[in-house]
């Protein structure tokens, strides 16, 4: 188990520890995934999708964890960090304002940014909004530290220490689309995150149906071959990790996604989800758009791996 985070709760007399169980990560990214119109879907889908799925959780008792920016340079429409804590500031108004349901963890090139206007923005913003969501700054180095002997390379490590912390932290992840060729880190935001919660052995939830990387991992698991999970596509088509990969070379975070993948996500292997839900379930889950049916199937696999002080395990 992973260190728990501590909050306050109406009527204690002091700090108590958020239940490791109740604490799940959601990885979806602002830029919508480049298939989802090609699915006859849009923006609004994927955040009702967020909306829905959001409100359930907290309606369980869970807190959710997002690594997102409240400030998204992408603009506040599509700013999930922004519309997950309205959420959760509307769940329970009544709640003190130290009792956060939101954990946002933050990457170390953000609260720690060289660049001294970066820095001055994210500590406005997060004074601005001073207890209505908790923040966990990541350590800029990551769990095997190393030299970062380049602005690119510091970038990456921190963002991959800021996943490490996250899959260390929650319970389970649940992802949904997220871009595949437009990223700064390691890998696709949301593949290294679904890595790196399976890694930490902790329950994945794949969502399919809304294109990007949700959609190829659940390709992956069905046993197609996905060339979008390859190392040697991401080095051809994506600038940034063709100049990244001889930066981590030889290192313990040296660019192999099909190794990677392979070690925890075997394909055709839904098992390795580690979820509580049937091959039948997930498999559902890997291709419905249907809001309700994903809501449902996420909170029946919780129910079995996770369950809160809400509920009984079966």
């Amino acid at each position: 188990m992973g260190q728990a985070i501590p909050r306050k709760r109406t009527g204690d007399a002091g700090a108590v520890v958020i239940e490791h169980d109740s604490l799940i990560a959601l990885s979806v990214s602002t830029e919508p995934p480049a298939d989802l119109h090609d699915r006859g879907l849009s923006e609004l889908h994927l955040r009702f999708l967020v909306t829905e799925l959001v409100h359930h959780l907290l309606a369980a008792g869970r807190c959710i964890a997002y690594g997102g920016l409240l400030d998204d340079p992408a603009g506040q429409e599509q700013n999930f960090t922004r519309i997950m804590l309205d959420l959760v500031s509307g769940h329970r108004p009544d709640l003190p304002p130290d009792d956060r349901r939101l954990v946002n963890f933050v990457a170390a090139t953000v609260w720690d940014a060289a660049d001294a206007a970066t820095r001055a923005d994210y500590q406005q913003t997060v004074a601005h909004n001073q207890g209505r969501f908790q923040v966990e700054q990541c350590p800029p180095e990551p769990l095997h530290p190393m030299e970062a002997t380049t602005p690119q390379v510091r970038d990456a490590l921190a963002l991959t220490s800021m996943r490490e912390q996250m899959a260390a932290q929650c319970a389970a992840r649940v992802v949904i689309g997220g871009a595949l060729a437009a990223y700064r880190g390691r890998y696709p935001g949301v593949v290294e995150e679904a890595l790196l919660t399976l890694g930490a052995q902790r329950a994945l939830y794949v969502v399919g149906g809304f294109g990007g990387a949700g959609t190829a991992l659940a390709a992956h698991l069905s046993g197609q071959q996905v060339p979008e999970l390859t190392q040697q596509w991401h080095l051809q088509h994506v600038p940034a990790a063709h100049d990244l990969a001889p930066l981590l070379a030889d290192t313990p975070y040296e660019l192999q996604l099909d190794s990677d993948l392979a070690a925890v996500l075997p394909p055709g292997n839904w098992a390795a989800l580690c979820n509580g839900l049937s091959d039948a379930d997930n498999e559902r889950l890997a291709t419905t758009t249907d809001v309700d049916e994903v809501v449902a199937l996420v909170l029946r696999g919780l129910h079995t791996v996770a369950p809160t002080t809400m509920e009984e395990a079966p």
